[in-house]
This record gives structure tokens, sequence and C-alpha cells, in this order.
């Protein structure tokens, strides 16, 4: 009997609500490879979560019948994400296109550079 290629999908949630399709792309993983997903949403200083925060991603893994954890936690969002990554073995993360060009912000740059496992970039339009 093998062993599962992943035991737990992160990925960081920032709110901005564009992020759909890496939550949709991660909780597909998760349920292709029959693991959780662990969300992650870094609080900058003065910063609540929004209250519908959960909802989209939540939806998602009850369809797809895949276990969610969720944290809350307040620090650097590429360090806290490093941190999760090196106990996992996914890391999904959404990236923007700026004009025509492909673009990878300071928090996806620094995942992908410093990360030990699998790494899954999506492009994110909008």
């Amino acid at each position: 009997m093998s062993e599962k290629p992943y035991k737990r999908v992160v990925i960081g949630v920032a709110g901005t609500g564009s992020e759909h399709l890496a939550q949709q792309q991660a909780v597909a993983t998760a349920a292709c490879v029959k693991c959780s997903v662990l969300a992650i949403h870094v609080l900058q200083p003065g910063e609540a979560p929004a209250p519908d925060l959960w909802d989209y991603l939540q939806a998602q893994c009850a369809r797809w019948q895949v276990p969610l954890q969720v944290r809350v936690i307040d620090g650097n969002p590429a360090e806290e994400l490093n941190a999760e990554a090196a106990a996992t073995d996914m890391v999904v993360i959404g990236t923007k296109r700026l004009g025509k060009k492909f673009h990878l912000g300071m928090v996806a740059e620094q995942v992908i550079r410093q990360s030990a496992g699998t790494v899954h970039v999506v492009r994110l339009d909008g």
C-alpha cells in the first residue's frame, strides 16, 4: 500500500476575494489525494479578519468533503506560510497579473524561494 503524496495542503487566505481560484485548486488537490486543507490568515497590525473570510473555502471543502482547519495568526505572511510549509507537503498561493506581465507578489516570491516543499502558484486574473 502506497503512502499519500500529500498529508496536508496549506493555503494563505488574504481575504481579497480574487483568491477563489487558488482556494478551489487547493481543495481539489486535497480531495484527489484525500488529505486536509489548512487555511492561514495572517493579521497585519490593527487588522481584524472579515466575518465572511472563510465562507467560500468552507463551502468548497464541504462540497468536496475535505477536512478544513483554519488559523488566524499575527506576523509576517511569508514567514508564517513558510513555517507551516516546513511541516507540510504543499503550499498553494495566488498571484496576480499586472498588465500583460506575470507578477509574483512579495509573499509569493518569498514562499517560493524559502519553501522546502511543493509550491503551487495560481495566477489570479483581476
